[in-house]
């Protein structure tokens, strides 16, 4: 599912390794701001003389990457350094100037970029869910189709829900529509995985994880019926659903 607006996502580097390279990245920057490369002249906020300052001292720092869209398809990388008493340095880079300096560093992982679309409808809708109508999952609002499951004979929609935990973390569970087609009913709003909600770097993995056997325990709550002639009836079944 495309959207012509760009998703937008934070990358938290105040780790001691993230200091560090953040304070290199001020003064790599302010030496070729000194030298008039990189076309710094034209970054907005940036300051060679304040950069040199906060290097050596830096406490936080955060990185907001404004992702493209149709009609500008490069992202922004929007950074906030802060050196403690020098106060913070905030600037605007191109993902050129970012690659230049950073290469790949703090990018997202792909299990984390496989679910940009999905928080994306979730930042869309505003209610902490894909669903279309903001609701409960069911069968008419399901953002996720069944061709994003790929590894089982049921037949499946759903959504992503987005809370925060008591430690201000964010969390995600899916919200499983499932037809089974021997019995020919839907099931709906069931919640996936079953021990409540995982990190933002588990999900994609948790949805290619979804087989015909997860999903038997996860309707039937074991699988003492789940046998090779079972297998056969639901492949058998899926061809012809309805």
């Amino acid at each position: 599912v495309g959207m012509s607006q760009g998703g937008r996502y934070n990358i938290d580097t105040s780790d001691k390794k993230g200091q560090i390279n953040m304070g290199n990245l001020l003064l790599m920057m302010a030496q070729d701001a000194d030298r008039g490369n990189g076309g710094l002249d034209k970054v907005e906020g940036f300051s060679a003389e304040q950069a040199r300052k906060i290097a050596p001292k830096v406490t936080n720092a955060f990185i907001e990457v404004v992702e493209g869209t149709e009609f500008n398809p490069e992202p922004t990388y929007r950074y906030s350094i802060t050196g403690g008493e020098e106060g913070t340095i905030e600037f605007n880079l191109t993902q050129q100037q970012k690659l230049d300096y950073q290469g790949n560093q703090f990018e997202p992982s792909e299990n984390v970029s496989a679910i940009r679309d999905y928080q994306y409808q979730i930042m869309k809708t505003g209610t902490g869910t894909t669903a279309y109508d903001g609701g409960e999952t069911n069968l008419y609002n399901a953002y996720i189709d069944r061709s994003e499951f790929p590894n089982t004979h049921y037949g499946i929609s759903g959504n992503l829900e987005q809370v925060n935990d008591r430690r201000g973390q964010t969390k995600y569970q899916f919200r499983l529509n499932i037809y089974d087609p021997i019995e020919k009913i839907w099931h709906q709003n069931i919640g996936f995985p079953p021990e409540g909600y995982i990190s933002e770097e588990k999900v994609n993995s948790n949805k290619l994880a979804i087989t015909d056997e997860l999903l038997y325990q996860l309707l039937k709550g074991d699988l003492d019926g789940y046998t090779p002639q079972y297998q056969k009836e639901l492949e058998k079944a899926s061809k012809n659903p309805f």
